[in-house]
């Protein structure tokens, strides 16, 4: 941004008129021999002043120019920040989701183990055949699976929010 506001500034001072100093230092004489005293040494300093009075509009046009330029690299930077906020807030909200999803499968995995626990005091009272000892014990396994996978997907959606947030290169 601020090579943009420079680059305006320095179009801009192609208005105003420039003003220079030239100067010299030298030793002058017409005999060699008075070349080395004090009065043969020479100086002169000269202001100058210029003004360009007509250009054809090309310091206008520069002026214009690096105002839409200016404008071009501000637009470019807003972008940049309104995509970096929304891949934050997908990042966040992905995540947050997916935290939801895995306390509900460790609530469903409390609960077929329960429900293993119960078959298995069934069984052993003999009050229910085996079959349903292995379909609890099944449903066990497969709802701790599932824990596992949303524990990954977890932490797969917290290393997208830290890039997201800045942490790694795309």
């Amino acid at each position: 941004m601020a090579l943009y506001a420079a680059q305006v500034g320095v179009a801009k001072k192609d208005f105003l008129p420039t003003l220079a100093l030239t100067g010299s230092i030298g030793w002058g004489s017409d005999r060699i021999n008075k070349l080395v005293k004090s009065d043969s040494f020479t100086y002169s300093i000269a202001p100058k002043l210029s003004w360009t009075l007509f250009d054809g509009f090309s310091r206008r046009n520069a002026v214009a120019s690096a105002k839409e330029q200016m404008l071009m690299g501000i637009d470019a930077y807003n972008l940049t920040v309104m995509t970096a906020y929304t891949e934050v807030e997908n990042a966040m909200e992905a995540y947050n989701a997916a935290l939801e999803s895995m306390e509900l499968n460790r609530e469903v995995f409390i609960q077929s183990r329960e429900a293993f626990d119960i078959s298995m005091e069934q069984y052993k009272q003999g009050l229910t055949v085996f079959t349903n000892v292995v379909n609890a014990q099944i449903d066990w396994l497969n709802c701790a699976n599932s824990l596992v996978a949303a524990h990954g997907d977890a932490l797969i959606a917290l290393v997208d929010l830290y890039k997201a947030l800045g942490g790694a290169p795309q």
